[in-house]
């Protein structure tokens, strides 16, 4: 499909039988549309960071009612998003990483009806992030109820029916990369 005034079109997801995009329009450089792939029916979701500058949606991830995806604002530097396809269902789920610093999503699933997401922090570690689609339920994730004990540096994320696995160091254990897995409750 041609569209002929998006330049530079990149970073595509099917949601909701709409292909959403990361365009690049004259007026706002590279934010949330979509279309259903009919002629000159591109959408504007969204003008999420006001200006020029673009927001730059990536990582992508849905559930059957919200498509989760990584963007930056004006007030805030990359963090986690939702969207219903609608410009009043998409605001920022949670400021993880405070103010303007960067919280890199590079890897999400969901299971258990919610995201579970891998956070690339300021020192270059991965940190395993879960939510439920709303500020207070968008925390780091524990692998036991001990909260001194914490996965870092992870690597996979794989889902079957009934388990999360991924692979982690565990800070208490101190033994290496673990396989790990959450059972579904």
């Amino acid at each position: 499909m041609e569209d002929g005034i998006f330049n530079g079109s990149r970073v595509l997801y099917s949601f909701n039988n709409q292909l959403y995009f990361n365009g690049n329009k004259e007026t706002n450089n590279y934010e949330l549309y979509s279309t259903d792939g009919s002629n000159n029916n591109f959408k504007l979701i969204k003008d999420i960071k006001i200006g020029s500058s673009g927001s730059y949606p990536h990582t992508f991830i849905s559930t059957n009612s919200l498509m989760y995806f990584s963007a930056s604002d004006n007030d805030h530097g990359r963090e986690l998003w939702k969207t219903d396809g609608t410009e009043q269902g998409t605001s920022i789920v949670k400021d993880i990483t405070s103010g303007s610093e960067n919280t890199n999503i590079i890897q999400g699933v969901i299971f258990k009806n919610k995201l579970f997401f891998v956070v690339k922090n300021q020192n270059a570690t991965t940190e395993l992030y879960f939510s439920d689609g709303i500020d207070l339920g968008t925390n780091a994730f524990r692998p036991t109820n001990d909260t001194s004990i914490y996965a870092k540096d992870i690597q996979i994320l794989c889902v079957t029916d009934s388990m999360l696995y991924f692979t982690a160091n565990i800070s208490k254990f101190g033994v290496g990369r673990e396989l790990l897995k959450q059972v579904a409750q």
